[in-house]
């Protein structure tokens, strides 16, 4: 619970970035913070292999190396300098409700889009492990799809901040939930290890996207001094949605099975996929009906 709490105010971080930097620079630097997680994806595991067994207690070993790096992060964080956010022009919060919020079709979009993106991610994610063990594979065996799936949340970061400010949120958003159906597709296909490692890399790459498109698409939506109840309420739908998940994940694969995991997904990435595309045509219609008021 305490690494749940910790974990949930590190995801404010991308919020922190965005706001420092102008408006077409969002995507990047959101971006730039979720990819500077591949450098966890590169050591996490082999540290956790080399510490789970350093003391008698399993695993006490690690959890103890998680507390010696999150006193590293918070010693750095306390040396940064504070910067004011350039849009924000009051220092007293909105009354803004969330359920005013919500109702901002935008808002919406972006939430409902991280939230399906962040809770399939752990949906399947919990699940994949468990599967691997079923089929008698080793716990390094597991070690090394976790690995190659982390690579895939983070490292495409840099890729997707880029294409969130070129081509919009909406677009990366769409590509980030048809990616997380090839991976669904392709645990369909097989058992096998590399069947494993495939749709988990592609797991942690459709999540990035969402991830960083969902984050980009919400700052559009609130004014500054509404930010942080925007930005909570995203925070706690994701974290609501991915704890439900992360319970749902093992009895469904223990009464339904590894194909009934990912078959689950498939209906919620569509409707991120359609709420989208409403989206983009709702704006499409208000710009239309602006250009003719001009004229």
């Amino acid at each position: 619970m305490p690494i749940g709490a910790y974990q949930a105010s590190a995801m404010y971080y991308r919020f922190a970035a965005l706001e420092t930097v102008e408006l077409d620079l969002r995507g990047r630097a959101a971006a730039a913070v979720v990819g500077a997680g591949v450098v966890a994806a590169v050591i996490a595991p082999s540290l956790g292999s080399a510490t789970r067994d350093l003391l008698t207690v399993p695993f006490a070993g690690a959890y103890l190396l998680v507390a010696a790096m999150a006193l590293t992060g918070a010693l750095t964080l306390s040396g940064l300098p504070v910067h004011k956010a350039p849009q924000a022009h009051s220092s007293k919060p909105s009354p803004t409700r969330w359920r005013e919020l919500v109702k901002r079709p935008v808002i919406k979009a972006a939430i409902l889009t991280t939230a399906i993106g962040h809770g399939l991610m752990t949906l399947v994610m919990n699940a994949t492990p468990l599967a691997m063990h079923g089929e008698g594979m080793t716990l390094d065996a597991s070690g090394t799809v976790i690995q190659w799936h982390m690579l895939g949340m983070f490292l495409p970061a840099f890729l997707a901040g880029p294409l969130v400010d070129r081509y919009g949120a909406r677009a990366v958003a769409c590509l980030g939930a048809v990616l997380l159906m090839i991976s669904a597709l392709t645990a369909y296909h097989g058992v096998t290890h590399l069947h494993f490692l495939s749709s988990s890399f592609l797991l942690g790459v459709g999540w990035c996207l969402m991830l960083v498109a969902g984050t980009t698409q919400l700052a559009f939506g609130y004014e500054a001094d509404e930010r942080a109840n925007a930005q909570g309420l995203m925070e706690l739908t994701n974290g609501a949605v991915a704890a439900v998940m992360s319970f749902t994940s093992g009895a469904v694969i223990a009464q339904a099975g590894w194909t009934a995991v990912n078959s689950l997904a498939v209906p919620f990435l569509l409707l991120v996929v359609v709420v989208q595309l409403v989206q983009l045509g709702s704006e499409n219609k208000a710009d239309c009906s602006a250009n003719d008021d001009g004229r």
